[in-house]
């Protein structure tokens, strides 16, 4: 007998993201991880949560990755820049426009994005768990 997750059968696949209610979390994290053939898909989706105002951070943050794994360093940043705008105590946010700096060789902006990205980790003063 399987004993797997209560609801699920070993022959039941999981459905494709296409699939999924627009822009749920799941969705925005899971396109998060770049597959370009989901790419356009995860942009979408992110550009919709954005036109409603749902979890803009994090959907700025899936365009960013999106764009950055495309090497579109300029639309990248300016993603990962509007996710600190719209919650500054999103880490990943600050997390990946340091890498974006760092591509591009900007050291100074680099370290001090990811002096941010440690202060917004759980557990740091001042950011409560």
């Amino acid at each position: 007998m399987y004993r797997g997750r209560k609801g699920s059968s070993p022959g039941r696949r999981r459905s494709h993201p296409a699939r999924w209610p627009l822009c749920s979390p799941i969705c925005t994290v899971t396109l998060r991880i770049y597959d370009g053939l989901q790419a356009r898909l995860a942009i979408a989706r992110a550009e919709e949560a954005i036109a409603r105002g749902d979890q803009v951070d994090d959907a700025c943050v899936t365009l960013g990755v999106v764009y950055q794994k495309r090497t579109e360093d300029k639309d990248a940043l300016a993603a990962f820049l509007r996710a600190i705008e719209a919650n500054p105590r999103n880490a990943g946010a600050y997390r990946w426009a340091a890498v974006v700096y760092a591509d591009r060789g900007e050291l100074a902006n680099e370290h001090r994005v990811a002096a941010h990205e440690i202060d917004r980790l759980p557990g740091r003063l001042g950011v409560p768990l």
